[in-house]
Order: C-alpha cells, then sequence, then structure tokens
C-alpha cells in the first residue's frame, strides 16, 4: 500500500520554482513629471495654494521621475470632481473604476506573460492576484480568471491591501504553490490603479502630497513554475523568500480606506528605518549561501522614492550601478506599489540580454528582491539568475565557416587595428575566399540576413515582442537553403554536424518514409563531445506518413536515452515541426504527432537535463544515412563502437565538417 509520504513526495516538484515570463502593461494616459504640478493644482482647481504649489514643484523634482502612467485624466476628473477636492465622499465613484480597470489592466499583463511562455492557458493551474486598489466580491482573481478564459477549476487567491511590499509577497506565495504541487504553473499579477488614492492638496497633510508625487500605475505578471519543461525557458530561480516587520515602525507607513477614498500617511523616517535594518534581512538571507559582499548581488529593490534609495545605498556602500534598474524603473514609471519589483525584474532581464550580460542578473549568479510597505513590512527575496546566452543545441544550428578562424581570440584587435574603416568593413561582410559565390549575391545574402535581424528588433522594441533567435536563425537558413538564387550551383555553403558540449551526449534521429512499404526505417546514432560514435541503432517501425515517423523518430531517441541511462542528452532532428512544437508548442503538425510529441514531453522530466535542438539535413547526415538504408521489414539492429562499413563514409565526413548545400 501506498504511504502518507510517498504520496507527499511525488505531489511536490523536484527543483526550485523558477520566473518562466514577464509581462507588465501601463494605461495609454503618460504624465510628465516636470508638467505635473500645474496640471494638478489646476484640476483640484488649487491654485490658489501659492506656497503649497511650490513645495509641491519642489517634491516632484526630487522625485527623480520623468513620467508616469495613469488612468485618471482629465476628462474623467472633470466627471468626478469630489474625487479632486481633499476629504469629498467619492468612494463610490472611485470602487466603480478599479473593479473593472484593474482586472483589465491585469489581463494586458498577464496576456503578454502568457505569450511569452508559449504553453497553452489551460496549464495554468493557479492564480495569485494582488491589488490596493479597491475591494470587491468576487474578486479582481475572479474577473481576470473570467477575462483570459481560464479553466474554472484553476485555484485562485486574492491579495488585497497589502501595499507596496506586495511583489515579494506574491513571488513567496508562487514559490510555495510552485514547489509543493508538481507540474503546477502559477499566473501571478500584481495590478494598481491611482484612482483610490488621487485627491486635492491640503496643508494639513503633507503626506498624502508625497503620494500625489510618487504614485503611478501599472499591472505585471509573472509566470512561475518549478522542473521547467524543454519548450519553457527560465529567467530567475526563486532560492528563498522571508517577511518580517521593522522594529519600531508602527505607523510608519499606512493607509485606510475611507469614504473619501485610500487616505496614505507616511512618517519622515521611515528612510531611516528601513536602510538601519536591511543588513540585517540580507545577513539572514545570505549567510546560508556564504555571500558577504553586497556588491557581488544583482539588486531589485522597491522604489519607494529617492531618499529611501539613496539611503539603503549609503548604509550598504553600494556601487552607483547596484541600482541601476530600480532607478530607472522609478524614473519611468513612478512608485506603482507592488508592481514595481516585477517591472524592475523584467527590466533587469532584458537588459542583461541587450548589453550580453552572461546571465538574467546583470552577469552576476546570485540576487536579492526587496519589497518594502506597510507595517513597516519588508519582503526579502534571494533569487538565482540563469545564462542569457543560447548554446549551438538550445537554438536552431547553422554553422558558416567565414574563414577567418586565425583573427579570433586576443589576435583579433590587433590584426585588424591597421586596417581603415572601409577594409574593415569589407573583410567583415565579405564571403570566404573557399566560397565560389559573387559579391552581388552575397551583399544580398548578407543584408538579407541584417534585415531579418532588424525586423526582430523592432518587433520587440514596438510590440513588445521578445525575438527568439531560433526563428531568427531557421529564417536565416531558409533563405540561404531554399531559395532559388542561393542553389548549390551558385552557392556551396558547408554546413556541419555539432557535437555536444563536455559531459553531454547527443542522439541523432531521423525517419525514412516510402509511402509503398508497410514498415519504414528509423536511425538513431549517438555521439559524445569528441565526435566519437559510441551506438547507432536502426529499427522498422509503422507509420502512415513522414511527420509521424519523424515524431516517432524523437520518441525513439528519448526512450533509447532513457534505456542507457543517460541524464544529460540533447536529441537532433531535421524535422522543422517536429522541433518547434516541442519548442513551443506552436507548429502545425497533426493530431497524431502531437500525441507523440506530448509523449515526448512527458518523458523529459526523468533527465536531469536534456534538449532538443534542430539541424539540416545536411548535418543531420549519419541518422539519414542510417534510417535510408534498405533493411527488410521487421528489422532491428544495433552495433556499438565499430560503426558498419557502409556507414564509415557519413560519420569521416561529419569529423571533416563539410558538407554541400544540394544534399539538403
Amino acid at each position: 500500500m501506498v504511504t502518507v509520504e510517498e504520496i507527499r513526495k511525488a505531489q511536490r516538484a523536484q527543483g526550485p520554482a523558477t520566473v518562466l515570463a514577464i509581462g507588465t502593461a501601463t494605461p495609454s494616459n503618460c504624465v510628465i513629471q516636470a508638467d505635473y504640478p500645474d496640471y494638478y493644482f489646476r484640476i483640484t482647481k488649487s491654485e490658489h495654494m501659492v506656497e503649497l504649489k511650490e513645495k509641491f514643484k519642489r517634491m516632484c523634482e526630487k522625485s527623480m521621475i520623468k513620467k508616469r502612467y495613469m488612468h485618471l485624466d482629465e476628462e474623467i476628473l472633470k466627471e468626478n470632481p469630489a474625487m479632486c477636492e481633499y476629504m469629498a465622499p467619492s468612494l463610490d465613484a472611485r470602487q466603480d473604476m478599479v473593479v473593472v480597470e484593474v482586472p483589465r489592466l491585469g489581463k494586458e499583463a498577464a496576456t503578454k506573460a502568457i505569450k511569452e511562455w508559449g504553453q497553452p492557458k489551460s496549464k495554468i493551474t493557479h492564480v495569485v492576484f494582488c491589488t490596493t486598489s479597491g475591494v470587491d466580491m468576487p474578486g479582481a482573481d475572479y474577473q481576470l480568471t473570467k477575462l483570459l478564459g481560464l479553466k474554472p477549476s484553476v485555484k485562485r487567491l486574492m491579495m488585497y491591501q497589502q501595499g507596496c511590499f506586495a511583489g515579494g509577497t506574491v513571488l513567496r506565495l508562487a514559490k510555495d504553490l510552485a514547489e509543493n504541487n508538481a507540474g503546477a504553473r502559477v499566473l501571478v499579477v500584481c495590478s494598481e490603479i491611482t484612482a483610490v488614492t488621487f485627491r486635492g492638496p491640503s496643508d494639513s497633510h503633507l503626506d498624502s502630497l508625497v503620494g500625489q508625487a510618487l504614485f503611478g500605475d501599472g499591472a505585471a505578471a509573472v509566470i512561475v513554475g518549478a522542473d521547467p519543461l524543454p519548450v519553457e525557458r527560465p529567467l530567475f530561480e526563486l532560492v528563498s523568500a522571508s517577511q518580517t516587520i521593522l522594529p519600531d515602525s508602527e505607523g510608519a507607513i499606512d493607509g485606510h480606506l475611507r469614504e473619501v477614498g485610500l487616505t496614505f500617511h507616511l512618517l519622515k523616517d521611515v528612510p531611516g528605518l528601513i536602510s538601519k535594518n536591511i543588513e540585517k534581512s540580507l545577513t539572514e538571507a545570505f549567510t546560508p549561501i556564504g555571500i558577504k559582499d553586497w556588491n557581488s548581488l544583482f539588486w531589485i529593490a522597491h522604489p519607494g522614492g529617492p531618499a529611501i534609495l539613496d539611503q539603503v545605498e549609503l548604509k550598504l556602500g553600494l556601487k552607483e550601478e547596484k541600482l541601476r534598474s530600480t532607478r530607472h524603473v522609478l524614473s519611468e514609471y513612478g512608485n506603482m506599489s507592488s508592481a514595481c519589483v516585477l517591472f524592475i525584474l523584467d527590466d533587469m532581464r532584458k537588459k542583461s540580454l541587450e548589453e550580453g550580460r552572461t546571465t538574467t542578473g546583470e552577469g552576476l549568479e546570485w540576487g536579492v528582491l526587496f519589497g518594502f510597505g506597510p507595517g513597516l513590512t519588508v519582503e526579502t527575496v534571494v533569487l538565482h539568475s540563469v545564462a542569457t546566452h543560447y548554446s549551438s543545441d538550445s537554438a536552431v544550428c547553422m554553422e558558416m565557416p567565414l574563414g577567418y578562424d586565425s583573427l579570433s581570440g586576443e589576435d583579433w584587435g590587433k590584426e585588424l587595428s591597421h586596417l581603415p574603416i572601409e577594409e574593415w568593413i569589407e573583410l567583415w561582410i565579405s564571403p570566404p575566399p573557399e566560397w565560389p559565390i559573387d559579391w552581388s549575391t552575397w551583399t544580398l545574402v548578407v543584408f538579407s540576413m541584417y534585415w531579418l535581424i532588424w525586423k526582430a528588433r523592432c518587433a520587440w522594441v514596438f510590440k513588445n515582442t521578445k525575438p527568439d533567435p531560433s526563428h531568427i536563425i531557421l529564417n536565416i537558413n531558409k533563405l540561404v537553403f531554399k531559395e532559388p538564387l542561393f542553389h548549390a550551383e551558385r552557392c556551396n555553403i558547408k554546413a556541419s554536424w555539432v557535437p555536444p558540449e563536455l559531459g553531454w551526449e547527443k542522439i541523432n534521429v531521423d525517419a525514412s518514409f516510402y509511402k509503398d512499404n508497410v514498415l519504414n526505417h528509423i536511425g538513431l546514432v549517438l555521439r559524445d563531445s569528441n565526435n566519437i560514435s559510441g551506438a547507432s541503432r536502426t529499427f522498422s517501425r509503422q507509420f502512415a506518413y513522414s511527420e509521424e515517423g519523424e515524431a516517432l523518430a524523437v520518441l525513439s531517441g528519448i526512450l533509447w536515452a532513457q534505456e542507457r541511462g543517460s541524464q544529460r542528452m540533447i536529441i537532433e532532428t531535421d524535422a522543422e515541426a517536429i522541433y518547434f512544437f516541442c519548442k513551443n508548442g506552436d507548429a502545425t503538425i497533426s493530431w497524431t504527432t502531437k500525441a507523440i510529441l506530448q509523449d515526448c514531453l512527458d518523458l523529459f522530466k526523468h533527465f536531469v537535463n536534456v534538449r532538443i535542438s534542430f539541424m539540416p539535413r545536411s548535418a543531420n547526415s549519419v541518422a539519414h544515412e542510417i534510417a535510408a538504408k534498405p533493411m527488410g521489414d521487421n528489422f532491428c539492429m544495433i552495433w556499438i563502437d565499430t560503426p558498419l562499413s557502409w556507414l564509415v563514409g557519413a560519420l569521416q565526413g561529419d569529423k571533416t565538417s563539410y558538407v554541400t548545400v544540394s544534399d539538403y
């Protein structure tokens, strides 16, 4: 009989919770901070309060904010004049806005996160929704579930009135859910709108005026899950999380929901209280890891205001660049309460990729996320970054030897430093001398490649569509290999099989299909990082069409790896659609092929690390030779170390690394 302990073990994930995707959204109404004092005192009919307006201008100038986004625009405020007074009853009007706009803005951010994640919405098992903007039943979590069309059985958690620290809280809760529910995928959404806090100025309530100078609207969403599938792309690992109330901090930050909306109260000593206690939280979080140098971490801190950031920086001796992403988000969006740290997380991973850093955490391995808010409550989340680069096996592989290997490494700059710029550019974009291709054709190839990359860049900048390097490279492959202009008689570009990195093995798979045959063949070849053929295998299988055969070849490769006890394995196919379904789940394939590949994805979890990669047929020649060799029906054969004589030529071809385009 199964024990309770065995049941509990099966229910839990094996690895840490991981951030798998991030999406952000803001209202369309952008407010320029330099213009805001004039607008604010005009719309609230307070222009007669000249001295208070000057004080507010100084607050805005010192805020380090350039712009904010707000749902409330002039038209809405003119329709609701009570919201522009300091203490006029207006809760009903505010509530009517936020119960609609909070989940709507959250949906926009969630849709972006789900799109980046690349998996069906039906795989979302939990929803955590957080907002300080209003209260309603059923809550914003329910409304979001309906707006997104999630399963009715999705498990929901609604968090109201938590405040600015809650960006850390939602990650802590998502971590617990993901790690204690095997296969869970948690959609986390923080959506904040200042409609509940906006009000006119008052001489007797300057802390409210501080809020008017700082707060902005925004929503952020993340997908969190443990044990990522090969089709998922981890961004950060959530290693540990904790919450504490700072000593002697009662009343430092609080808010109260009244008929006039949400009133905000802030003591002057908040920056001092936070900076005084922050090192204790850091020490408790990082002593188990053995980290004492706070500058060795990447930093994601809630930007409550510039004074808090300045004092934290001073207290811990942080270098100026440590809070770069935090200050950037404050500058571009203002204080968006719980959503802020998720915006910073998004900004950091994007900048790390843009700047060529080796990890999502600005090239560093370990990082910390801090949330500060009412209480004073502090959330501390220890983060572990992941690599930003794509290896030759995690993206589509296409090696095009440029013929300038002698100019690699440290000597590269020295060899080219004497050249004028015209010659340097010509050398850089010229085809290798051994390629029989004329200059005009090669120019078209090069600039077509640049155009594909530029299109991907524009989609990222203007449509927030993250580029997939594998798609870009695949399009380049198609351009080079399939367009008549670049056929073998014009351009003999050579592609080669790429060995796996040290400690990994690679199984290349292929299937041959002849429609008149009852049984067709599958070929598998296993090699290590030294390009040594460990084993090869071929057998007969029944399948109705080539696509199904290619899927069965992948499944056979995985089962063979499992049979061998392999833990770090790459399965390589020359079938585009098969690769893209396993990687992104978005290929146009038959339902039978999808069923086979779903079995493949389920088997992936049995490996320590497994990847699927794509190579053109010319770089998959050995598996192709094995599958294409006619050996009769009901045939099965495996050979280890020493290949059969008819396979030696194909293996040697791979070792020399050159095959012609016409083989593709």
